[in-house]
């Protein structure tokens, strides 16, 4: 479920109120939920988008930046909108150069969440800015959770939904298909250009 994996990725990162959180694919169905959960939390969220819908959308749910992937180099633009300090925490889904690239502007003491590899390779990390700017780089899969530690996972999920019934979230459901059409949802899934989550109608 995206909310309980957005919910669990922060809790994972342990954000705290005042820090400033870069989030990768900002505008899709883990990381609007992302977005509105890490703002909730009095973070500063700088968000990574695909293209111009997904940047408007973002911004319409409070990030106070928006970066485009395919135009901006995001590891600049968090120095530059940090004053060189970086980003307290990195909530990255992508990988491969993603995620090599993330800790080029993680700040010190900084977690760099990683919970997917949708760019198709897993990222390769140098272990030495880690240990010299006490940084951590920390995994995070609901699925693992829920196989090897199913009452967390039942805490996280309960938490999740929690923030749902509160109002402090908003599913936003950018496309829906029935089942019969699988093949394309998993075609705009990948193409990145839907906002939200893609909803399959049985």
């Amino acid at each position: 479920m995206p909310l309980s994996t957005a919910y669990g990725v922060l809790q994972a990162a342990d954000l705290q109120p005042g820090e400033t959180v870069l989030i990768h694919a900002a505008g899709g169905g883990v990381g609007h939920l992302a977005v509105q959960l890490a703002l909730g939390q009095g973070a500063q969220v700088l968000a990574v988008v695909g293209d111009e819908g997904r940047a408007e959308f973002v911004q319409g749910l409070g990030a106070a930046v928006v970066i485009h992937r395919h135009r901006q180099d995001f590891a600049a633009e968090v120095l530059a909108h940090t004053e060189g300090r970086g980003a307290d925490v990195i909530l990255d889904s992508i990988g491969g150069d993603t995620a090599e690239r993330g800790l080029t502007c993680l700040a010190r003491f900084g977690r760099l969440v990683t919970f997917g590899h949708s760019g198709g390779r897993p990222g390769l990390l140098p272990t030495a800015p880690l240990h010299r700017e006490g940084r951590s780089v920390i995994g995070y899969s609901n699925g693992t959770l829920r196989q090897h530690r199913p009452d967390q996972a039942r805490r996280v999920a309960q938490a999740a939904l929690d923030t749902l019934a509160r109002g402090e979230v908003r599913v936003h459901s950018g496309l829906r298909l029935p089942l019969a059409q699988a093949a394309e949802a998993h075609r705009q899934a990948e193409a990145g250009s839907i906002s939200g989550r893609i909803t399959l109608l049985a």
